[in-house]
């Protein structure tokens, strides 16, 4: 698996010039050589959102957002997972989606709700977990102050990928917080970054399974980093097994 984590440049309330900055990152990463399976892109709450919350998004903007996402998906035939408002079941809720490269949602873990999709099982607990063509990939979506201490449940497949969207500054969960998961799931960690109003939230980074970091974006600016993983796709037997009706939502 070919992974591109991004750290993307985000002005509150500048929406338009956001949502161009963003199409700009993923079209950037989608062209890389070592073209990447999954763009990972940050928390972006503040892209669609007239403020610096997510409450000051409407569920109309929650919705051309998510198009947009699930449009660059499609134009470029790639997994997308990203941190936004998405519509739920109480009006707009901060959300990590897994977008397939058919813009559909595979999988979406929000603070306030899970919404149920076709493809994936849910769980109690704040991680989601999903088998995708790609592997077996977990959603984690952090709120502020919230940390990582919580474990995945003793039934749930062993994990190749967490992917953790962190929403907002004082989230629990640091670098060592990071280090800790990847070696207590063995799993590959990832997180990209975010830039607000040219204040550096958190690096993006990638973990391996033994805790080590593989992967860093720079220092300040927009970057990508692509990095190949020791992931391999799961066997058809596991892929079809997952999408019994017992396993889904």
């Amino acid at each position: 698996m070919i992974v591109a984590i991004t750290q993307v440049n985000l002005t509150t309330g500048h929406r338009s010039q956001n949502i161009s900055n963003l199409i700009s990152v993923i079209t950037e990463a989608a062209e890389y050589t070592d073209a990447p399976d999954l763009i990972v892109l940050p928390n972006l709450y503040e892209a669609n959102s007239i403020g610096s919350a997510p409450h000051l998004s409407t569920k109309a903007m929650c919705q051309a957002f998510t198009e947009t996402l699930a449009s660059q998906a499609r134009e470029w035939g790639v997994w997308i997972a990203a941190g936004h408002v998405a519509s739920c079941s109480l009006g707009c809720c901060p959300s990590l989606t897994l977008f397939d490269p058919d813009g559909d949602k595979y999988g979406q873990r929000s603070l306030k709700t899970i919404e149920g999709q076709c493809r994936e099982k849910i769980d109690k607990s704040q991680y989601l977990v999903t088998v995708t063509p790609l592997g077996v990939i977990g959603l984690c979506c952090i709120a502020p102050g919230e940390s990582t201490e919580t474990s995945l449940p003793s039934k749930s497949l062993p994990l190749d990928l967490l992917i953790v969207n962190i929403g907002g500054a004082k989230s629990g969960c640091d670098t060592e917080s990071l280090v800790s998961i990847a070696r207590r799931e063995k799993c590959f960690v990832c997180s990209a970054n975010l830039i607000t109003n040219g204040e550096e939230r958190q690096k993006g980074i990638v973990i391996d399974r033994t805790g080590e970091v593989i992967a860093t974006t720079s220092e300040t600016g927009p970057s990508i980093e692509v990095t190949r993983l020791g992931i391999k796709p799961p066997s058809a037997d596991v892929l079809a097994a997952w999408m019994e009706p017992e396993n889904v939502e």
